[in-house]
Formats: C-alpha cells, sequence, structure tokens
C-alpha cells in the first residue's frame, strides 16, 4: 500500500487502520432485529387470507348483535337482584 509516495506497511498507522476496519466489520448494527422484526412481520402479512368486505361486515353485526344482548341481559339481572334485596 502507497499513500502518498511513502510505503506505509510496516507502520503503527497502517496496523492501526486495518485494526479499526477489521472491529468495524464486527460491529452489528444495533437496529437489526428490529428491521428482521418487521420484515418478517410483512412477510406474515402476506400469507393471511383476509375475509371479504360481506364477512367482515357481518361478522361486525354479529359482535355488536352479541354485545347489545349481553348487555341487555346483565341489566336486567341486575335490575332484579336489586329488586330482591330491597323487599
Amino acid at each position: 500500500m502507497q499513500f502518498r509516495g511513502i510505503w506505509v506497511y510496516n507502520t503503527p498507522v497502517f496496523h492501526y487502520i486495518l485494526t479499526m476496519k477489521r472491529q468495524k466489520r464486527n460491529i452489528k448494527n444495533p437496529f437489526g432485529p428490529i428491521k428482521k422484526y418487521f420484515e418478517e412481520v410483512i412477510i406474515e402479512t402476506k400469507k393471511v387470507t383476509w375475509p371479504s368486505s360481506k364477512k367482515t361486515y357481518n361478522l361486525t353485526l354479529v359482535v355488536i348483535a352479541t354485545s347489545v344482548f349481553i348487555s341487555v341481559t346483565v341489566t336486567i339481572v341486575d335490575y332484579l337482584f336489586n329488586m330482591i334485596t330491597f323487599l
């Protein structure tokens, strides 16, 4: 290796630079695992079989109807227990 006309193979500077290059290769990117995680999320998301919009709409209605039914049932049972305890 020649640097401005001077051979620098056996100098401390050359060995320092060579050592630093080796150390840089060994340094791992701290965001590597995060990047890998999101890459895998994208890959897995592409494998998902998404429901049609009609099926999603119907299932949403089922969830809403079930929630309303359970809330009305709990309200009626609570009212009945209040009436019984205050007799």
